[in-house]
């Protein structure tokens, strides 16, 4: 279990992909929810990951 005390980012998401390449590299799932979007006509997933390392957090746009 992740000490979340350790947590240096906070990033949510909603791609599945972009979830996977984040985890790939070295960021942890802090939590998984699915809540209903009425602009998106249904459920949406949100993934919620950490990132633990004192390096900088790869940016959003290294990951597409």
């Amino acid at each position: 279990m992740t000490d979340l005390s350790e947590i240096k980012e906070v990033r949510e998401l909603n791609r599945q992909n972009s979830v996977n390449k984040h985890l790939a590299n070295g960021w942890v799932l802090l939590s998984v929810a699915s809540a209903r979007d009425d602009e998106a006509h249904g459920l949406v997933t949100k993934y919620v990951l950490g990132w633990l390392s004192s390096e900088r957090a790869p940016q959003e746009y290294e990951y597409d």
